[in-house]
């Protein structure tokens, strides 16, 4: 079984390949941001529909909410 915050460390890497892209400003193929970003959403749905198998729909969207609410 994976565990969540694996996936958590491959999000930050590709949260820094999309920095990365954006300050130095790569203008290459294939472009790490690009590639950086497709990935982090990738995990993030993974995750977040992780979340939600293990948790009521209630459950959920309260955590979500306190979660994301600033």
């Amino acid at each position: 079984m994976i565990k969540s915050y694996n996936l958590n460390l491959l999000k930050a890497i590709a949260c820094l390949s999309v920095c990365v892209a954006h300050i130095f400003q790569l203008h290459f193929l294939p472009n790490p941001g690009v590639i950086g970003l497709e990935i982090f959403f990738l995990l993030s749905g993974f995750l977040i529909s992780k979340s939600l198998t293990t948790h009521s729909e209630k459950a959920f969207v309260i955590h979500r909410f306190l979660r994301l609410y600033p």
